[in-house]
């Protein structure tokens, strides 16, 4: 595996997860989530200024938690931050373990959607792997980096990865039909295959009321909010 691919693979990974429409709508909701909590905490610390009587008297928290106040974040702004970093998704992905993903078999093929980046659960560790299907008999499940120095990002730029390691792992129909139901259920709107038949029709419409969603867990104390964020497939109803 070449330098060159790596890098190429490695930035339309970090192009889809902080560009596309799906990865817009999912950045966006947990700057919400955050600038909530940072307003919930600057007006327990007295730092903002009293609500209007005309809006009731009451605190902005308090308002925040009955939805009369809600946070709107613009879904281009979460894109120009992953822009931004696009660098170093390139780095931390490139720089994680890859399991190249072959479909030996001749009745399945993996698909693909509007939103490549399927996510799936790691076992012993709280960072979820990403699969993404590259053609009909090639896709690639990633365990990401969890940090990226400086050195490893100007290595980046000269198509230099030296913490990539990698394996193939060849599939059989079953296998294949997993990752698959990832891909479909991680889908924004669109999945895409190769083959169309009846079969492949029952197996989308059983896994398409799924898409991937932001999911929050906040601790709260005195001292603050801890703010964990995961992305995960969750049901969604697309009727």
């Amino acid at each position: 595996v070449s330098g060159e691919a790596i890098y190429v693979i490695s930035g339309f990974i970090g192009f889809v997860t902080s560009c596309s429409p799906a990865a817009m709508r999912l950045n966006r909701a947990w700057l919400e989530k955050f600038v909530e909590s940072t307003t919930r905490q600057m007006d327990y610390m007295g730092k903002l200024s009293p609500v209007p009587d005309e809006l009731g008297g009451e605190t902005i928290s308090s308002m925040l938690a009955s939805g009369k106040v809600f946070v709107d974040v613009d879904p281009k702004y979460p894109q120009a931050i992953g822009i931004s970093n696009i660098l170093e998704r390139t780095a931390a992905v490139g720089n994680s373990s890859w399991e190249i993903l072959i479909a030996r078999t001749s009745d399945r093929s993996f698909m693909t959607s509007d939103y490549p980046c399927a996510v799936q659960r790691s076992i012993g560790s709280p960072i979820f792997a990403r699969i993404v299907p590259l053609a009909a008999d090639i896709a690639i499940r990633i365990y990401p980096r969890r940090r990226v120095d400086r050195r490893l990002l100007e290595s980046a730029l000269q198509n230099d990865f030296p913490h990539f390691r990698y394996r193939r792992k060849n599939l059989g129909a079953s296998e294949v039909g997993d990752v698959n139901r990832r891909i479909i259920r991680c889908a924004e709107m669109n999945v895409y295959s190769s083959v169309m038949n009846t079969s492949v029709r029952n197996f989308i419409n059983k896994n398409r009321n799924f898409r991937t969603e932001t999911v929050s867990t906040i601790n709260s104390s005195e001292q603050g909010d801890l703010l964990f964020f995961q992305q995960r497939e969750m049901p969604f109803n697309y009727d």
